[in-house]
């Protein structure tokens, strides 16, 4: 399945403006830029799973462009929640540590899988932070008097 140019532009566009906004501003800025969840109203539709992997494909192809010295899988992680989010789909950002020797990871999932990464690679980290790019708001039932 070819990607679509829209999606590969969008994935440069946002991991470029993800990089800079790390660089510049750090991440408790970056993380109120791009890790904000969407509200929604109305029942999150399924996981279509050729849109998941089409934005998994577009963002490890431009990571392979701006990472070809040192992956970094923050703003990998970032961007991939960021275009998740924005095409209505729910998935989780996580960080996560692990003290022996200690080393932190970011990663995505979604549906119950982690995305741009194998889960044998998550699985030594203890997840610390793990927020939803969805925050569903139903309207209350009417009352009947």
């Amino acid at each position: 399945m070819r990607i679509s140019w829209r999606l590969l532009c969008a994935a440069v566009c946002v991991q470029g403006l993800v990089r800079l906004s790390l660089a510049t501003l750090g991440f408790p800025a970056t993380r109120r830029l791009f890790l904000r969840p969407k509200r929604i109203d109305v029942p999150g539709a399924e996981v279509d799973p050729h849109q998941q992997a089409s934005i998994q494909r577009a963002v490890r192809k431009t990571a392979a462009v701006f990472y070809r010295r040192r992956p970094d899988c923050l703003p990998r992680a970032i961007t991939m929640f960021y275009l998740l989010k924005h095409r209505g789909l729910e998935a989780h950002f996580c960080l996560g540590v692990r003290t022996n020797p200690f080393s932190a990871h970011a990663w995505v999932e979604c549906a119950g899988q982690v995305l741009a990464d194998s889960p044998g690679e998550v699985l030594p980290f203890r997840p610390i932070t793990r927020l939803s790019s969805v925050i569903r708001s139903f309207p209350a039932p009417s009352c009947v008097t």
